[in-house]
């Protein structure tokens, strides 16, 4: 990013179980301005609520998001891109041809990412937090003096319907496929642009004005009761 001059910023912003409603109805000053929008609420929405945060993330703030599903969200936001035509995209879930876990014994000959990540049918271990978490309420370091208060065994919030630190990291890992992807495609047009019509890129590539505006005026005049 910063050979192209961009700024990178990300934001997690976790709300545990309450939902994104109470949020999403002032959009733009909780969740600021975005560029590329991540919903990750299924556990707590379904249905209307969903369609009500993809609506007003499209109409909060200076620019219009890309809206990003990564479990649960795909059908409104394909509901949406055919509504709208809002940009949107999604990880799909489940195995994508990656090795499984068959035994203990036979996880450990796989890569780290990948053990008690996707079982084979019968096997318990990608749903055990052992297995499943790898987060603690204290790591012993030579730096750093042992707190005097005696720290938890365990970690609070580590269920088993929860994904564990191996999902999170794969689909952090697709969305880094994805960017890259993405990135690399735009290297391309802008090459063969300034090579055939030269420099500066001419601003019909890069200016997104006229397509927001297309997607809000959409949105604006829908029929909200349909």
């Amino acid at each position: 990013f910063d050979r192209w001059g961009m700024v990178l910023v990300t934001a997690n912003l976790a709300q545990g179980g309450m939902g994104t409603l109470q949020a999403v109805l002032a959009g733009g000053d909780i969740y600021g301005e975005k560029d590329f929008m991540v919903w990750d609420s299924s556990m707590t929405e379904k249905g209307a609520l969903q369609d009500v945060f993809g609506r007003m993330m499209l109409l909060s703030g200076h620019r219009v998001p890309i809206l990003f599903d990564i479990g649960g969200g795909k059908g409104f936001m394909d509901a949406l891109r055919k509504e709208v035509g809002a940009h949107v995209g999604g990880v799909t879930s489940g195995n994508p041809h990656l090795a499984e876990t068959e035994s203990i014994e036979q996880a450990a000959s796989l890569p780290h990412a990948l053990q008690h990540l996707f079982c084979k049918g019968g096997v318990p271990t990608c749903g055990q937090t052992q297995f499943k978490y790898n987060a603690t309420c204290w790591t012993d370091r030579v730096d750093v003096e042992t707190p005097p208060t005696e720290q938890n065994k365990g970690y609070g919030g580590q269920a088993k319907w929860h994904p564990g630190n191996r999902a999170h990291q794969l689909i952090a890992r697709r969305m880094t496929l994805l960017f890259l992807r993405a990135l690399d495609e735009a290297m391309n047009i802008w090459l063969k642009a300034t090579v055939s019509e030269g420099s500066p890129l001419d601003g019909k590539y890069w200016h997104l004005a006229e397509e927001e505006k297309k997607i809000r005026d959409a949105l604006k005049s829908a029929n909200a009761t349909a």
